[in-house]
């Protein structure tokens, strides 16, 4: 599996073009790297598509396909640079309770494009909780195909989305979104 030299800076933009189907562009840089020729080092730069092929009804799952890097697909690409390349197919269910709701999710990678991924490769899952207590607060339990991660997602104002959490149960990590 490949190992990131430093920590990184990753930046997303999301839009749904349709109500079932979104495409994103991923920006990493990792901090402290300087772009450079003759190291080679360039940031990495990624454009994802996803799309709901079923939504989601009170017994049935919703199912979501989704390309991460279509470069990688669509023309030739550089193999050492297919850090984050995955074709996926995902089962989501949400189930509520009296305390709340519980979302379910799992999923599988897949290769079209003999571009092997080195961060994404096989099942992965996780557990969404939200307690109708504190409606503007998630617990998260993920599975990402190589590490455990715990995060909890916290809303304090309606379009701001902030996430703390612990990659690999031992590295904290931290994200901030603004929902349009």
């Amino acid at each position: 599996m490949y190992q990131r030299k430093a920590d990184g800076l990753n930046t997303y933009i999301t839009y749904g073009i349709l109500p079932f189907a979104e495409i994103m562009f991923r920006y990493t840089h990792e901090l402290g790297a300087k772009v450079d020729i003759d190291s080679r080092y360039f940031p990495d730069r990624m454009l994802s598509l996803r799309v709901r092929i079923i939504n989601e009804k009170k017994l049935i799952p919703s199912i979501v396909v989704g390309l991460h890097d279509i470069s990688s697909v669509i023309a030739e690409t550089s193999k050492a640079a297919s850090f984050q390349v995955a074709n996926y197919i995902v089962i989501s269910k949400s189930v509520n309770f009296k305390f709340g709701n519980i979302d379910i999710t799992t999923g599988h990678t897949f290769d079209i494009s003999n571009h092997i991924s080195k961060d994404l490769n096989g099942f992965f899952g996780g557990l969404k909780v939200n307690l109708k207590s504190i409606n503007f607060l998630d617990f998260n339990f993920e599975y990402d195909t190589f590490y455990y991660n715990l995060g909890l997602n916290f809303r304090p104002i309606k379009p701001i989305n902030l996430m703390i959490g612990i990659w690999n149960l031992n590295k904290p990590t931290f994200s901030f979104n603004y929902l349009f």
